[in-house]
């Protein structure tokens, strides 16, 4: 385990030596600066971190993890897709959330536990920061100050999680169906002469297990929606036609 004066054997004699051993390296720097986990960690354990960390490409459908496995990983979503489900014994699967460029996730690979109940896959071809845990607990331990910004940050995302089980429990299939568009769409939306276009691919299949609903229902919601013109497909994406007709189907129960 490192103590503060350790980390001097790993600085560069000056700043142009720094930019000269990796300009990859760099670019990691300013990633992981960013990153709410490591808010206030002095240059050199942010160096550090850059250093270890290293860039890698997932194809579609290829998992970071699976449920059981034991995680050595901090990601950071540098583009594409992931998806992170909660799956159920007999293989049922809940969309928990759709994560996007700017993302970080593994957080529990610090603690060496298994993702018991947790798979990530990627749902769009991506390219991802790889941080392994070992060097985050290196620094960890050397400045707590990470545990409290990872158990910060806990909290915020427990919130929002309990947030999403209260809709799942007390909303109506509509109403759950109309946030979740209206969250991607705050996500992944772009204005055309259309409408307001939700510019990733999602199947009815998709959209069911985001709402623990049967994808015959959600058929059922969307033709209704595409009736009244709040919704339809353009391209194979859908489109908001009638934003405030999906505030109001979500709004209307809470």
């Amino acid at each position: 385990m490192f103590i503060r004066s350790d980390w001097e054997c790993f600085k560069p004699d000056n700043e142009e030596e720094w930019r000269i051993m990796s300009n990859d390296a760099l670019a990691n720097f300013a990633i992981i600066r960013d990153c709410l986990w490591f808010t206030n960690l002095p240059e050199i354990a942010l160096k550090v971190l850059a250093s270890r960390a290293y860039r890698k490409r997932y194809r579609d459908d290829q998992f970071l993890y699976r449920v059981g496995e034991r995680q050595t990983n901090l990601f950071c979503v540098l583009s594409g897709r992931i998806r992170v489900n909660v799956t159920g014994l007999r293989g049922q699967e809940f969309v928990l959330a759709n994560l996007s460029e700017g993302a970080w996730l593994g957080e529990a690979a610090i603690a060496g536990n298994q993702s018991r109940m947790l798979a990530v896959r990627v749902d769009m071809p991506a390219e991802m920061l790889v941080l392994p845990a070992a060097a985050v607990v290196e620094v960890a331990n050397a400045y707590p100050l990470v545990y409290r910004n990872l158990f910060n940050d806990t909290m915020n995302r427990s919130g929002m999680v309990y947030e999403l089980f209260a809709g799942i429990l007390f909303l109506s299939l509509k109403a759950r169906l109309a946030g979740r568009i209206l969250w991607l769409a705050e996500q992944y939306g772009e204005t055309t002469e259309a409408g307001l276009e939700i510019k990733t691919k999602l199947s009815q299949t998709d959209l069911a297990n985001m709402t623990m609903g049967s994808r015959q229902r959600v058929n059922k919601t969307l033709r209704a929606w595409t009736t009244e013109g709040v919704l339809g497909r353009d391209g194979g994406h859908y489109v908001i036609y009638n934003i405030a007709g999906l505030y109001r189907d979500f709004m209307h129960e809470h």
